[in-house]
């Protein structure tokens, strides 16, 4: 609060507070406060939206949390991380004047559990590249993410060794795992499939070059990304994206930006696969074309500034 009195700003805008946020909302008392809300946290404890079983949840005050969900495996965390996210309920609509959202899905989520809330998608700083043309013979798939149950990698390998058995593909997998179980289980799956590459852990340049230099990009998600800015990334690289029907994936590949599928059925995973690998260059470089037009004009920084002003209602 010292340094905030420092500065005096007349609006403050919040983002990603994590450590200590009861007394750090409660140090901001009696300045004009808005929150960009980056995750689920706001409406589940785990974060997640995410059941035991992986199907999704509509938060705690729709769902019986300590009955159908564990916190890494303990309750007591569970319930302390419940009673924290009802705190934090009270706390954020006694002092934030607005909530802005970056997708329109966790947007339906705050306003269902009555947040003053706006849905502003994320920008990105737009990359000149040409890769329209230059469609290679064998298909390149690639993951960039961390290497969990939650972001739906080990679902989609299993549904890869099946598809890639007889076509000529290859998937580079860029991502540290959370566990050690996880890089074991990773290891596991992969073993027995050369067309899978696990490169690991890469600085961003060298994921942008590597997903610039695909055919495909996978996001499998099983938890309810937000607005992920990966997805981001290959519009503007011209990269076509393959993503689960989850969170605010479907909104941004929704009208030929790309390719929707129920990370759940691993059938359906093949299915939506096996039409990338035999979709015709025509189709291909109009539905990358859709993207990067979309990420052009709705996620450069002018729209995303007038936007936000529009909010704060800065003349």
């Amino acid at each position: 609060r010292k340094e905030v009195k420092k500065i005096n700003p007349d609006k403050i805008i919040i983002n990603n507070i994590f450590y200590s946020p009861i007394t750090q909302i409660k140090a901001l008392k009696g300045y004009e406060l808005y929150q960009i809300v980056h995750d689920y946290s706001v409406v589940c404890p785990k974060s997640t939206c995410l059941k035991d079983d992986m199907n999704i949840c509509n938060g705690y005050k729709n769902e019986k949390c300590i009955k159908q969900c564990l916190y890494h495996q303990s309750k007591r965390t569970l319930i302390v991380k419940l009673k924290l996210t009802k705190k934090m309920e009270k706390l954020r609509k006694k002092y934030i004047k607005k909530f802005i959202s970056p997708s329109e899905k966790l947007n339906q989520y705050l306003k269902s559990y009555n947040y003053d809330s706006v849905c502003i998608n994320n920008p990105i700083k737009m990359i000149e590249t040409n890769k329209i043309g230059k469609k290679k013979k064998t298909k390149n798939y690639i993951y960039v993410g961390a290497i969990n149950e939650n972001k739906g990698i080990f679902k989609f390998i299993e549904a890869f060794n099946t598809f890639s058995k007889d076509k000529n593909v290859q998937l580079e997998i860029l991502g540290k795992p959370s566990t050690k179980e996880d890089s074991e289980k990773l290891n596991v799956l992969i073993k027995n499939n050369p067309k899978i590459i696990n490169i690991g852990f890469v600085q961003n340049h060298e994921a942008l070059k590597k997903l610039g230099e695909s055919d495909y990009i996978i996001v499998p998600s099983l938890w309810m990304e937000n607005y992920p800015t990966t997805v981001l990334e290959a519009m503007m690289l011209e990269t076509f994206i393959i993503g689960s029907n989850r969170g605010g994936i479907p909104e941004m590949l929704g009208n030929d930006r790309g390719i929707l599928f129920d990370i759940m059925n691993k059938e359906d995973i093949i299915e939506k696969l096996t039409k990338t690998y035999e979709m015709e260059e025509k189709e291909y470089f109009q539905i990358v074309t859709n993207a990067k037009k979309y990420v052009s004009e709705n996620n450069n920084f002018e729209n995303y500034y007038k936007k936000i002003n529009g909010i704060l209602k800065y003349k």
